[in-house]
């Protein structure tokens, strides 16, 4: 298992407590900030709204999260284009 969260450059995990939200979260110096945003976003869909945490819906609630993931991922696209952009000028 630790091997694969070092071949993958980032790892977090989501815990919620009674008015209180954390990310744990691990990440390697040359980590594409594409695959962090995307693996952060994910975790902040997890403390984010109503989760799906019956057996049941376990799946749900990682696509559920997959979507802040996504959304993390693709704003952050567009900022390092745009700002590619604007360094150009």
């Amino acid at each position: 298992m630790r091997q694969g969260i070092l071949d993958m450059g980032a790892w977090a995990f989501a815990g919620r407590r009674p008015g209180v939200s954390v990310i744990h979260y691990w990440a390697a110096p040359d980590v594409d900030p594409l695959h962090l945003a995307y693996i952060l976003g994910h975790e902040v869909g997890h403390v984010s709204g109503k989760q799906l945490r019956a057996r049941r819906n376990a799946w749900r609630e990682e696509l559920r999260a997959d979507e802040y993931g996504a959304a993390a991922y693709l704003a952050l696209k567009h900022v390092l284009a745009w700002a590619g952009k604007a360094g150009a000028a």
